[in-house]
């Protein structure tokens, strides 16, 4: 019993979160009694990676990195743009081809996708806000059509979504 403990204790590193912002990778909630759920694919979960130094692929785009998300069956894929925060993150999908570098396009965006993370205890994240208008910024979409993965702490239906932890690969 003990192994399989250490194992999963293992699995669930503190990630070094500081004031200059949340740590790159793969983050997924924790279960009802507030063990990690690092094995469960069904949890819900986000994969944020930044590119090296917070850097953009050139000096033309602001573009920073790219998230993954899926909570209550909600999903998508976005590229990030930072804000003066870094615990904020603006962003949207590709509008254009566009060059990676580091493993961040360049593209132009559509919609508007705001993302806001906080810091937790033991390196866990907290996702206070996640919602993505495809009608916003030079978007195409239709009104109704916005995404929400949290508000104010909680999914879509209003559950209060408990703290995420880091997964190491």
């Amino acid at each position: 019993m003990i192994a399989p403990t250490l194992f999963t204790l293992a699995l669930v590193a503190a990630a070094p979160e500081t004031a200059s912002g949340p740590r790159p990778g793969l983050y997924v909630e924790r279960t009802a009694d507030g063990s990690p759920a690092c094995l469960d694919d069904d949890a819900n979960r986000f994969d944020l990676h930044l590119a090296p130094n917070g850097e953009p692929p050139h000096a033309r785009s602001r573009n920073v990195g790219n998230l993954g998300i899926r909570i209550s069956d909600v999903s998508g894929r976005f590229i990030l743009r930072a804000s003066s925060n870094p615990w904020l993150f603006g962003g949207g999908t590709a509008f254009t081809v566009g060059v990676e570098r580091d493993g961040v396009l360049d593209s132009q965006l559509t919609g508007e996708l705001v993302v806001e993370l906080a810091a937790g205890q033991g390196g866990d994240l907290r996702l206070v806000t996640g919602r993505y208008d495809p009608a916003g910024r030079r978007g195409n979409g239709r009104p109704g059509e916005v995404r929400v993965f949290a508000e104010a702490g909680a999914d879509a239906d209003g559950r209060a979504l408990r703290p995420f932890s880091y997964c190491p690969d």
